[in-house]
């Protein structure tokens, strides 16, 4: 009976398989350089794309995620108490 893991724990978790498992594809020393591009080479040619528990991850060329959404809310007092307010969706899920 836990509560369900909240979306910062789900986004951290994400955060730090992603960065392992990238440096697991690194070839020769581990460098930041070398993390960086295993990351950008997530789902492209023969390396597929990291499977999180927020979905699927991969990266382009810049550093920038790849058909993911982010929603910003805002919890806001109601007229019958607290409602969820959708501010911004950024990105695209394909």
């Amino acid at each position: 009976n836990t509560p369900d893991p909240g979306s910062d724990a789900i986004l951290t978790y994400d955060a730090v398989a992603v960065i392992s498992a990238a440096a697991d594809l690194v070839q020769g020393p581990i460098t930041s350089q070398g993390v960086r591009d295993a990351l950008a080479s997530l789902g492209k040619g023969n390396v597929p794309a990291f499977q999180g528990v927020s979905g699927r991850i991969a990266f382009d060329a810049n550093g920038n995620p790849i058909d993911k959404a982010i929603v910003v809310l805002r919890v806001k007092q109601g007229n019958n108490g607290n409602e969820i307010d959708l501010l911004q969706v950024a990105g695209e899920f394909k």
